[in-house]
């Protein structure tokens, strides 16, 4: 919204705040460009980790003043343990990241911590994103109408055209199902161009 400058100060200035909020509890790393990672270990190690993650967030909650401009952030948080099972570093990360875009799918400016389901999700997520890929390419999705009405003198004005998830699949999803992963995997464009091309292609054949 502002400039490259303005954003790299913003950075610098969480970066700051962040070593204010996790002191000497944990060890900070900038992984990238608006991300962070915390490294808490020693004795009560996933209580601390909890206690910082609620701290982060009251911290990125409050605007920033970059040089008289505001600016209003937050973030999302995951958390991931190292318990009994072996897990080497890279690992440990994969279960941090499930974790934060979990928090960032369900309303950002939380945190969660890693579990199995998670994994779960997000390898059914790939899986959808996958036929998904094959149905556009093959232009099979299914669309419904709804038809819009004018309350006056109950006469149909227009339609609105629906997604639905095509009857050919062995499976159904609902839109709010498959909707967010088309999102998250840069399929919705392609999803939407392909909507209207159907409901462009059936108009056709509607006399009235």
């Amino acid at each position: 919204a502002y400039d490259h400058e303005t954003g790299d100060k913003l950075i610098r200035a969480v970066a700051a705040g962040l070593q204010s909020v996790v002191a000497g509890d944990g060890l900070i790393a900038r992984l990238g460009g608006d991300e962070f990672a915390v490294l808490v270990t020693g004795e009560a190690a996933a209580r601390r980790g909890e206690q910082i993650a609620r701290r982060v967030l009251a911290f990125v909650k409050e605007p920033f003043d970059i040089d008289g401009r505001i600016a209003s952030i937050g973030a999302s948080i995951g958390i991931a343990e190292l318990g009994s099972e072996p897990l080497d570093p890279s690992e440990l990360m994969r279960r941090a990241d499930i974790a934060m875009y979990d928090a960032k799918d369900n309303g950002r400016n939380r945190w969660r911590r890693f579990d199995a389901t998670l994994d779960l999700k997000r390898i059914e997520d790939l899986t959808i994103a996958n036929e998904l890929r094959a149905f556009i390419a093959r232009g099979e999705f299914d669309v419904a109408y709804q038809p819009m009405v004018d309350s006056r003198d109950r006469a149909i004005v227009g339609v609105e055209a629906l997604a639905r998830w095509p009857k050919s699949s062995p499976r159904e999803l609902p839109p709010d199902r498959f909707i967010p992963v088309a999102e998250e995997h840069g399929l919705i464009d392609s999803l939407s161009a392909l909507i209207l091309g159907i409901a462009c292609r059936d108009m056709v054949q509607w006399h009235d």
